[in-house]
């Protein structure tokens, strides 16, 4: 990867998407797994941090439509009806 090169959260991260995502993880009681690892790391929706360091590490593509696809199978995202 060239310094030159963007990643897949500079490109089109989406943000809208992942906050509703986290948004439901964090009303969700069963869904705060990691509240005894400590304080910091409890309080950060797993959804947010998982879509984060994929955005990082996901080179952007030529193709955006399918970059965002293939992101949101990886977050697994799933529209609910």
């Amino acid at each position: 990867m060239q310094p030159s090169d963007k990643t897949f959260i500079e490109t089109q991260f989406p943000v809208s998407l992942i906050s509703k995502e986290s948004y439901k993880e964090r009303k969700a009681v069963a869904g705060q797994t990691l509240t005894g690892l400590g304080k910091w790391w409890g309080r950060k929706p797993l959804i947010l941090i998982r879509a984060s360091i994929l955005g990082m590490l996901m080179p952007a593509g030529r193709n955006p439509q399918k970059d965002r696809e293939i992101f949101l199978k990886f977050v697994e995202y799933r529209r609910r009806g």
